[in-house]
This record gives C-alpha cells, structure tokens and sequence, in this order.
C-alpha cells in the first residue's frame, strides 16, 4: 500500500502542480485517509530523521526531546553510584535505611522495633549518612581528577 500510495502521490503532485493531501491521494486511491497516512508514516522507520533536524516553527526539534530538565534520567548516575555505595554498608546499616527511607518508619517506631532509643536511631543513620555522603564525593572527585578511588 505504501508503494501505491508515493506513486499516486507523485502523479497527483503533478497533475494538480502541489502537494495532495492525504485526503486527495485517499479518495484517489479508495483508501481511508488514516490508510494514507499510516503509509506514509511506515516510511520514516526506514530512514530515522536526523536529531539535528531543523524543528518545525513553534516546535522543539527532535534533540530537545530526548532529554528534558527534570527529566528521570538526569540523575541516573547518581542514583547508581547510591545503589552502589549502599551495597557497601553493613546488613545492619542498610536494613536502617530501608526502614527509615523506603518504608518511612518514624525514628521512634525504628528504635522501638529494634531496641533501641530514638536517639541512638537518629545517630547512627546520620553516621551512615555522611559516610555515604563522603564516599560518593570521594569517588567525584577521583572521578575528575582521572585518578582511581
């Protein structure tokens, strides 16, 4: 159908001197404009437009699609340099995250359900904390300077 559907384009265009619409080359054609278009469309998965593409006036072109500010994956390698560094710290330690964080326990139910008084809770997950805090730092900055951490 795509073939039929550039060729008739083609005649039509020279025969009115512009470009048909789908809705001409349909008609022409015997088809449902969505036929047409969908013909149309099956063309551009063979030759994938170029990023840097020239957008259309009012419109971002293609390159400002792949990324946006706020977008998921502007953070993603932070988020896996936490997933590492969390596989780092002990049963104990990581266990006291997911409940804090993942869960959102209060420090008091944390330390109740642990033995433990909210103080203590509230210390040691600041101590995990800056510990985790300076190993990613460490590893930036190791990162930057091309040396290894």
């Amino acid at each position: 159908m795509r073939r039929q559907v550039l060729a008739r384009t083609e005649e039509l265009t020279q025969a009115l001197q512009r470009t048909p619409t789908p809705e001409e080359v349909a008609a022409d054609l015997r088809l449902e404009p969505c036929q047409v278009r969908e013909a149309l469309m099956a063309g551009t998965s063979k030759r994938p437009d170029s990023l840097d593409a020239p957008a259309a006036e009012g419109r971002d072109g293609l390159q400002g699609c792949l990324s946006a500010f706020g977008c998921p994956t502007d953070r993603l390698e932070d988020v896996l340099a936490l997933r590492n560094a969390i596989r780092d710290l002990s049963a104990e330690d990581r266990h006291l995250l997911y409940r804090r964080y993942y869960r959102e326990e209060t420090q008091s139910t944390i330390a109740e359900a642990l033995g433990m008084s909210q103080m203590q809770v509230s210390r040691r997950l600041s101590k995990i904390l800056v510990s985790l805090q300076t190993q990613l730092l460490d590893e930036e900055a190791h990162l930057q300077d091309g040396t290894a951490p």
